[in-house]
């Protein structure tokens, strides 16, 4: 990665957002009753039709945001560099689809070299978004089990409440795994043949 460019979307572009106050601060570790009493707290301090509004226009305005400025940032680099590179386009979570909606854009001008999503919540359902098309081998999307981003099970979404999504959270922080292994080299091939 020492060679490899990476041009990030700031704060201002892809805002990164959900629109839902945090049950815990940066670096808070509390258990499960804590966390309930919490949430409870939360919905009775707000009408509860307010926070999904909250929530879903917070999500969906941060996508929107993402989505309309990416190419911009693409632009706005080569025109100030005068680099005109391909592009392996990544994203985590929610940036997943901000990362899917510029794959389109880098590919209709002949600079997409390959795309990586981790935690997508699309995985399931890669037909939700037009994505670009990628020759084999050229796309890497990973989700881990229990993931409730993208594995939509009730165990998921069970396990993501009593452990403030510690499964979305870990992607490559343990010891990895034969899976993660894969995934690391998939990854190291599309940048190096972007080279």
């Amino acid at each position: 990665m020492d060679s490899v460019y990476v041009l990030a979307l700031d704060d201002e572009a892809y805002p990164a957002a959900m629109g839902l106050p945090p049950l815990a601060e940066e670096g808070e570790n509390i258990g499960l009753i804590e966390l309930v009493q919490r949430a409870v707290g939360i919905v009775q301090q707000y009408p509860i039709h307010e926070m999904i509004h909250s929530v879903a226009f917070g999500f969906i305005d941060s996508v929107r945001s993402g989505m309309i400025n990416a190419p911009k940032v693409v632009e706005e680099y080569e025109a100030t560099t005068g680099c005109n590179p391909n592009y392996v386009v990544a994203g985590f979570s929610q940036g997943a689809l901000v990362t899917t909606s510029v794959e389109k854009y880098l590919a209709n001008t002949g600079r997409l070299e390959g795309a990586v999503t981790i935690g997508n919540p699309l995985h399931k359902y890669p037909w939700a978004m037009e994505r670009a098309a990628l020759p084999e081998g050229r796309r890497v999307d990973y989700c881990l089990n229990g993931d409730f981003v993208c594995d939509f099970s009730l165990e998921a979404a069970s396990d993501a409440l009593s452990s403030k999504a510690e499964v979305h959270a870990s992607y490559f922080l343990n010891e990895p795994t034969a899976q993660d292994v894969r995934v690391i080299d998939a990854v190291a091939g599309l940048l190096n043949s972007a080279d």
